[in-house]
Order: structure tokens, then sequence, then C-alpha cells
């Protein structure tokens, strides 16, 4: 709401992204209760989402590049 001329694509794409990458942090807790994890299998499970969100809202000028 603060900036509206990024609404649609804060609704569209950013929030989603945030969806997706919440659901693939939960997965890796969830896998981390029953078996030990490196932090290689976290973020091969991850970072792609994450690098997702970033790239998202760099694009509306939230976050430097």
């Amino acid at each position: 709401m603060a900036n509206p001329k990024h609404q649609v694509t804060w609704k569209g794409k950013i929030v989603p992204a945030f969806d997706t990458a919440n659901k693939a942090l939960k997965d890796v807790i969830d896998i981390g209760r029953t078996k030990p994890l490196t932090p290689d299998m976290i973020y091969a499970k991850v970072q792609n989402q994450v690098n997702n969100v970033l790239a998202l809202l760099a694009q509306i000028g939230w976050v430097k590049k």
C-alpha cells in the first residue's frame, strides 16, 4: 500500500514468491526434525526461492541489487 504503482506486482508476484519460499523453509524445518541437515542441503532446498523473492523486491526498488 505504501507504493500503489507496485501493487499489482506485489500481489501477483511477490506475495506468491514469499509463500513459496516460506513453504520451502517449512519443508526444511520438517525434514530437520527427522534427520540431520547440512547447510548445503538447506541451501539446495531454499536458495532459489529466496533469490527469486530478492530479485522481485529489487525490481520494485525495495532492496538493492
